[in-house]
């Protein structure tokens, strides 16, 4: 349910720290989802459009290590 989610996700924007994202983002399982299609660069086009925040590089790095360390990048 969305009212279980942190309010952070519920905004489109994910939580992270130390470089660890929430599991339960909508984007990190979004792109999870992609990887697994083989649609790997309209997700991260997407992905890209969504999240405008400032600190997108960051962010952007840290799903990236999320999805390699769960094995969705080999």
């Amino acid at each position: 349910m969305d009212s279980e989610m942190p309010i952070s996700c519920q905004q489109k924007r994910c939580k992270y720290v130390d470089h660890v994202l929430d599991d339960q983002c909508p984007l990190s399982a979004y792109l999870a989802d992609k990887y697994m299609l083989g649609e790997v660069n309209e997700g991260w086009e997407q992905v890209e459009k969504i999240y405008q925040e400032s600190d997108r590089e960051e962010f952007f790095a840290s799903l990236e290590k999320l999805l390699y360390s769960t094995g969705y990048i080999h």
